[in-house]
């Protein structure tokens, strides 16, 4: 209605002066609603904050990479001309259209920088790692029998909860039933089990409540079938093999889950993915990083993080020298402003990775920079560590230009995560009992609630009373 239109116009206008003249990530990725209606959505994160754009409904349309191209084109065209967003990379998924299409948006624009979502990516080495034939991961099918066999029967789950207090646990546990698609859930699940070891022990070890966990098997037609599956339970949890495979189970995941949680994050840079996956290999020698993607902007994201460099980098490696990350830095800048940097900016260059002059760590007040971020509880913004240093945004030339590259690639955000958490808000507004509510209503309506949470922060969460 009118009062909605009109108070979505100035969240709008209130988003259009914060992201004006700022780097941004566009990221899409496609739902489908309750009505059955394929949406296509886009969002676009200005310097860590991510903002929703366009709600498109392609379901008359063919679901194609050509079809995916063309909207995202309309919304890069509407970053740039109506929020002023300088639009530097676009992210989404792993699918095959997906794919084709930042191939194809590469081909149309190659100053733009195409990423795959590195929070799939980490959830799909998960997937894999879940998938390999071996003993190991044949305890996923006994965790999951005994996780969902409590959770379909309140009777054996209500001593359970009873015994955790016993155990020192000053709040009850639920157990957790992993979902693919949901990212660190197989790794959440398995930590939780093995956390209710000593209480799952304990209720077994007590021959009446046995007896109870049988009972509650019923008394269908079936009810031999339904003993037989208790008594399996019961098996499972009493083998202390199962407890052991568990455990390593839970510490062959947790790299893995703490990877995908740190590249799910609003805020997590290129640099930040490289480093997980040397993370990642130097645990477990596997690297499934594609060779296909952007390697000189991941290098040069570490690089241009000032509190690294090039001290990621292996010694006596040609990436650690200046000379060997100049041809790289030369080739980055030429495919960005298609031409190649002058005296000035390689003389710049070579004093930042020395950390000498203004490029020191006390020249670029890093250390202001870092305890700033401890006072507030959050993580330093590399973007406004060099946009402070700044003379000219619009002059790509010494070493200014060096600024303006790196203020550029720091901004880039390699997820799309945050297109993923606005459809369970897409959700939590077009429910059942408003079917008929169109895609454009419920984007008004998601923007509305986004700015004023903005404004007031979110809802307040209340913990348990114990």
């Amino acid at each position: 209605g009118r009062v909605l239109n009109e108070e979505v116009e100035k969240a709008e206008t209130a988003v259009r002066e914060k992201v004006k003249n700022r780097y941004g990530s566009g990221q899409s990725d496609g739902w489908k609603n309750v009505a059955k209606n394929s949406l296509i959505t886009g969002m676009v994160n200005v310097e860590y904050k991510p903002y929703l754009l366009g709600v498109t409904d392609v379901s008359s349309k063919p679901k194609t990479a050509e079809t995916l191209l063309e909207i995202v084109c309309q919304e890069i065209k509407h970053a740039k001309e109506v929020l002023g967003v300088l639009v530097v990379a676009w992210c989404t998924d792993c699918g095959g259209d997906a794919a084709k299409m930042r191939r194809l948006l590469q081909q149309k624009y190659p100053w733009l920088v195409c990423l795959d979502c590195w929070a799939h990516q980490f959830n799909l080495v998960t997937g894999d790692v879940l998938k390999l034939k071996i003993s190991l991961i044949e305890v996923v099918d006994q965790a999951s029998d005994v996780i969902k066999w409590f959770l379909n029967h309140s009777i054996p789950l209500s001593p359970l909860n009873k015994e955790q207090p016993n155990a020192g646990f000053l709040v009850v546990r639920t157990l957790i039933l992993p979902v693919l698609t949901r990212w660190t859930s197989h790794y959440c699940s398995t930590d939780r089990l093995v956390s209710l070891k000593t209480p799952f022990l304990r209720l077994i070890a007590d021959e009446n409540t046995c007896r109870q966990l049988i009972k509650a098997a019923g008394s269908k037609p079936s009810r031999h079938v339904a003993e037989a599956k208790v008594q399996r339970v019961i098996d499972i949890i009493s083998c202390q093999d199962f407890w052991r495979d568990l455990t390593s189970l839970r510490d062959l995941l947790k790299p893995f889950a703490i990877a995908t949680n740190a590249a799910q994050a609003d805020h997590c840079c290129m640099d930040t993915v490289l480093l997980l996956m040397g993370y990642l290999y130097h645990i477990h020698s596997y690297s499934r990083i594609n060779a296909r993607a952007d390697q000189d902007i991941f290098i040069l994201a570490v690089v241009f993080n000032p509190y690294i460099r090039n001290k990621a980098f292996r010694r006596n490696h040609s990436i650690r020298t200046i000379g060997g990350l100049w041809v790289i830095v030369s080739r980055v800048y030429k495919r960005f402003y298609d031409k190649l940097p002058d005296r000035d900016f390689r003389r710049a260059f070579t004093e930042y990775i020395s950390g000498t002059g203004r490029w020191s760590y006390d020249g670029m007040s890093l250390r202001y920079h870092l305890d700033d971020a401890k006072a507030e509880n959050t993580f330093v913004d590399r973007v406004n560590v060099w946009r402070e240093l700044v003379d000219d945004p619009n002059n790509y030339d010494g070493a200014n230009g060096m600024v303006c590259l790196a203020m550029r690639i720091c901004s880039m955000v390699p997820n799309s995560a945050a297109t993923e958490r606005i459809f369970s808000r897409f959700g939590n507004v077009h429910t059942k009992t408003r079917n008929r509510m169109g895609a454009k209503k419920t984007r008004q309506i998601v923007i509305l609630s986004n700015h004023i949470q903005g404004i007031h922060g979110a809802p307040p969460t209340y913990k348990r009373k114990r």
